[in-house]
């Protein structure tokens, strides 16, 4: 398997933690703060991984 499909495998998974907070968040496991902290984490990490993949 190429790095190429390990980042978009990743990428993907950033996208499941979005769907899994959101849930966590309705289901009153997280709170709001921590909603927003883990979720704009998760973007970040997506759009690194995004420009690391148009980089190779």
């Amino acid at each position: 398997m190429s790095l190429n499909s390990f980042l978009f495998i990743a990428k993907g998974s950033c996208g499941e933690v979005r769907s899994m907070l959101y849930l966590a968040k309705e289901m009153k496991r997280i709170t709001e703060k921590d909603f927003v902290f883990l979720f704009s984490l998760s973007e970040e990490i997506s759009k690194i991984l995004s420009g690391l993949i148009k980089t190779l």
